[in-house]
């Protein structure tokens, strides 16, 4: 049977089981049945988007998302079919709002957050200027319900409306003049100067693909081999300041993701190494990865530019939210970043390679 012929019928198999099944409940009026079916599909369409949006490398919010479309589901349902569709509406309009404000939340207080809060200022009055036209403008007193009718659900007080908005700006203003007070002045920052002169140095071409899922600003890689006989690859992308991929893209591109895609397996973490070059303190993650019965070692580095003011901090070995804190803590933010990768093979043990990376780095980093 041929692939096409196979995916043919699985599609066709589960289009007749999904359908019989969606007839079934709808015709024999199960309501709890129609109440899953239904909720599942939702969930299942919401999680082809976020997946979709993981394909193409753009931040979201999966979690919370899917969190918010379960208890939108299950609650729109239970008030709808328990209380009324009053209540449901209710319902639906505040689980709607503590998304938007978890979000907001979340965008404010989150360093890789992808809009500055300016940006998220205009989202936010653009929100509230929204919700103030329709209070305004909308009745100002419930009509009576005829008689037996279900009672109306009673609106939230203006003053609960009225202190989150405040809470919101407050927040806002507060983040915006945290950052401004801090920004400014030198950044410290550092680049590469590639061995050139050796007599095997080559340039390395990157890939289309490549380009156009790193986004970089600045790119090379090269390959070259050692006095000492071993055999060097190395490639340096930069990512200027200001865009989300500045802040997105670079932690994302570690060897522990992309080179088992390359058919790489890794054998070993060794965890972080400090190095010393040029009087800069540059933090280097530490693997040997093999592949076809050969060893390579690998030094990863993902730097992000500070402020010179702030030498006395100490540089991020890891990259977690405790991290992300420390720059919030400092007043960083949109900052450029940059990775360094180099490979070597040749060396038995990684004390060797760890003492010629050290060697190297003192002639090639540039302050």
């Amino acid at each position: 049977m041929t692939p096409n012929r196979l995916v043919f019928l699985r599609r066709f198999g589960s289009t007749v089981v999904l359908w019989t099944v969606a007839l079934w409940i709808i015709l024999s009026g199960y309501e709890i049945g129609f109440h899953f079916l239904i909720g599942s599909l939702a969930l299942l369409g919401l999680w082809e988007y976020y997946t979709m949006l993981d394909h193409k490398r753009l931040p979201n919010f999966k979690i919370i998302g899917m969190l918010c479309g379960l208890i939108f589901l299950i609650g729109s349902f239970y008030y709808f079919s328990h209380v009324g569709p009053v209540h449901s509406y209710d319902f639906e309009v505040a689980t709607l709002l503590g998304f938007l404000l978890v979000v907001f939340a979340r965008q404010m207080f989150q360093h890789t957050r992808d809009f500055s809060p300016l940006e998220t200022m205009a989202y936010t009055l653009c929100l509230i200027g929204v919700s103030v036209i329709a209070n305004l403008f909308g009745p100002s007193a419930a009509p009576t319900p005829p008689e037996g009718a279900r009672a109306r659900a009673h609106p939230l007080p203006r003053g609960l409306f009225v202190a989150v908005a405040s809470w919101l700006l407050l927040s806002i203003a507060a983040t915006e003049a945290w950052y401004r007070m801090h920004e400014g002045g030198e950044k410290l920052r550092w680049s590469v100067r590639w061995p050139e002169t050796r007599p095997s140095f080559a340039d390395l071409p990157i890939p289309e693909r490549t380009r156009d899922l790193l986004l970089y600003d600045e790119g090379r890689t090269a390959a070259w081999q050692q006095p000492d006989g071993t055999f060097w690859s190395m490639f340096f992308f930069r990512w200027n300041s200001g865009s989300s991929r500045s802040r997105v893209v670079p932690r994302s591109h570690r060897p522990e993701i992309c080179l088992p895609a390359g058919g790489y397996t890794m054998e070993d973490d060794y965890g972080t190494r400090t190095v010393r070059a040029q009087g800069l303190e540059i933090p280097f993650h530490a693997y040997r990865f093999s592949k076809d019965g050969q060893y390579v070692r690998i030094f990863s580095c993902l730097w992000q530019d500070r402020s010179k003011a702030g030498l006395s901090a100490a540089p991020v070995r890891e990259w977690n939210r405790l991290a992300g804190l420390s720059f919030v803590l400092r007043g960083e933010r949109n900052l450029s970043q940059q990775v360094l990768e180099i490979a070597m093979v040749g060396y038995d043990s990684p004390t060797a390679a760890e003492n010629a990376l050290r060697t190297q780095l003192e002639e090639m980093i540039v302050p």
